[in-house]
């Protein structure tokens, strides 16, 4: 989202997590937040953990919101973030 780090006055640092960004996991957590926002907040609440969703049944997998996105995860789309804007 390129946003600037959030310091620990405001919330969880960040920066803590730097070391995730690009990761297969914070990729899928990524994509998991993104299907939250298609589907109108109806589902994949919980970010932070998202095991949760899935034992409420509210998760939903991205080959069931996908179709239903305005934007294209296709290869030769635009990725979804540019890792060096958070280098």
């Amino acid at each position: 989202h390129g946003l600037p780090d959030v310091p620990i006055a405001e919330g969880l640092p960040s920066s803590w997590l730097k070391g995730l960004r690009g990761s297969a996991y914070f990729n899928w957590l990524y994509a998991n937040h993104q299907g939250h926002h298609v589907l109108s907040g109806r589902c994949n609440y919980n970010v932070c953990a998202p095991l949760v969703d899935h034992v409420l049944g509210t998760y939903v997998p991205e080959s069931e919101w996908g179709p239903k996105a305005k934007t294209s995860n296709l290869p030769e789309s635009r990725p979804q973030y540019d890792a060096t804007e958070y280098a």
